[in-house]
């Protein structure tokens, strides 16, 4: 999990994290990436954090191991790594988990990218492809290192490990990279939030179509009907919880008015 200094550090560039946000619209989407650059943010992670920081140094050895076992003498895994997008007018940077280097005379670097999916997760993975928000962070990292691939290994709960390779896709990087210089030279530096119109046009089209790149958010890739059933209760499970959370605290309110406190 980030410390408070890092989370402080951090609201001085657009990460590879942040753009798969802006493009797919989840944990807050674009406002809640512009609000954690205007303002900063104390959210210091929850339990699924908490998992995917004790699997991804497991996930990575695991990864080296099959990268590295047909590869020319010299080749090696690195491991965290901060890379600043060549292009400094867009303000993007990407923490890499890990590095798997084919060559350093020859700079062939390629990102590695380490998820843990749980089971409300499974609907937007498949097999052979990783979910849209995976795709979008691995290739925001390949666009700062100048990669023509990356590599997304992932633990998917209930069915195992796998190891995605993806390519590069200019269109989609591109499109990043202007998304990324509109929301820091418009709101981000400036230090102001949207308009209620921009608002509006930010939940309803997410700032980037995915379609356009192959990317379908929501879409359902569940590996199996049993893993699709397993997804579908563990979203109703989230959505209860949500709704007694609120229905408590509504009452309570109610409490509170009632006796004129």
């Amino acid at each position: 999990m980030l410390t408070p200094e890092q989370r402080e550090e951090r609201r001085n560039w657009l990460g590879a994290s942040d753009l798969a946000r802006v493009a797919t619209g989840l944990f807050g989407g674009t406002m809640g990436v512009i609000a954690e650059k205007v303002y900063g943010s104390d959210w210091e992670g929850d339990a699924n954090t908490e998992l995917g920081d004790w699997s991804e140094p497991h996930l990575l050895d695991w990864a080296a191991s099959d990268l590295l076992r047909e590869v020319p003498a010299g080749a090696m895994c690195g491991r965290q790594r901060l890379v600043e997008h060549p292009d400094k007018t867009t303000h993007i940077r990407a923490t890499l988990d890990g590095e798997f280097v084919r060559s350093l005379t020859a700079n062939l670097r390629y990102p590695v990218e380490a998820k843990s999916v749980g089971p409300g997760q499974l609907k937007v993975w498949s097999e052979d492809e990783p979910s849209a928000y995976a795709i979008v962070q691995i290739n925001a990292q390949m666009d700062c290192l100048g990669a023509d691939h990356g590599y997304i290994v992932a633990f998917l709960h209930g069915i195992g490990k796998r190891l995605y390779k993806v390519q590069r896709d200019a269109e989609l990087c591109a499109a990043l990279r202007a998304r990324a210089r509109y929301l820091w030279t418009t709101y981000i530096e400036p230090h102001v939030m949207p308009e209620v119109t921009d608002i509006v046009s930010m939940t309803e089209a997410h700032a980037l179509r995915l379609p356009k790149f192959g990317l379908m958010l929501g879409k359902s890739v569940a590996l199996t009907p049993a893993h699709g059933m397993v997804a579908d209760l563990m979203e109703l499970a989230g959505k209860a919880k949500g709704a007694e959370e609120r229905f408590h605290d509504g009452l309570s309110n109610l409490m509170k008015m009632a006796l004129g406190n």
